[in-house]
């Protein structure tokens, strides 16, 4: 600025002052739903959000070292453990924040729907009676094996059976999200 002086005094000007105002370190950064377990079904979706951090910058997510921008749903995620990282953008007056330390996810395998057997019941003898026993039922992708007497069998079939009980047993493996299910019955064929 300028001062005018006194009687005494002459006028001064002084050089202009340089300000510097840096960014500001943001509050911590941290993810929500960390150490929750949630059991697997095919409409899970879970959401998570970041709190904390300073500004206006913009929030992004990673998941298992992966990258998916803003998006901040995992979408019928298959069983496992995900790792959610989070790092929000600086703006004009905070600098950039994160990553955050990981939220993790874990998602276990569900029990199947109920599996059962067709046609289970007691059948009167005849030598073209032939008796399919299919399986019902179950969850995910596992392979359906079938057990007729204790003995594996290849076709859910009973073809021409003798009269007497047949303890007839289903199992439907797991797979990655659902554990294994099994099922038994009887049929009984009924001299004629």
């Amino acid at each position: 600025g300028r001062s005018e002086g006194d009687r005494n005094d002459q006028p001064i000007s002084s050089d202009p002052a340089t300000i510097t105002i840096s960014q500001a370190t943001q509050y911590s950064l941290t993810v929500t739903n960390s150490g929750e377990t949630f059991s697997y079904t095919p409409t899970l979706n879970i959401s998570y959000t970041a709190s904390g951090g300073s500004g206006t910058g913009e929030v992004t997510y990673t998941v298992n070292d992966v990258s998916v921008g803003t998006i901040d749903v995992l979408t019928a995620p298959d069983k496992g453990t995900y790792e959610i990282v989070a790092t929000k953008a600086g703006d004009r007056n905070y600098q950039s924040n994160g990553p955050s330390d990981p939220a993790t996810i874990t998602i276990t395998k569900s029990d199947q729907d109920t599996l059962s057997i067709s046609n289970l019941g007691s059948y009167a003898y005849s030598p073209s009676l032939t008796l399919d026993f299919i399986a019902v039922g179950g969850s995910g992708t596992g392979a359906i094996t079938y057990q007729v007497n204790e003995e594996n069998v290849t076709s859910a079939l009973l073809i021409a059976p003798s009269s007497g009980v047949y303890n007839i047993s289903v199992t439907r493996a797991g797979d990655i999200n659902f554990n294994a299910a099994d099922v038994s019955g009887v049929i009984t064929i009924i001299k004629a």
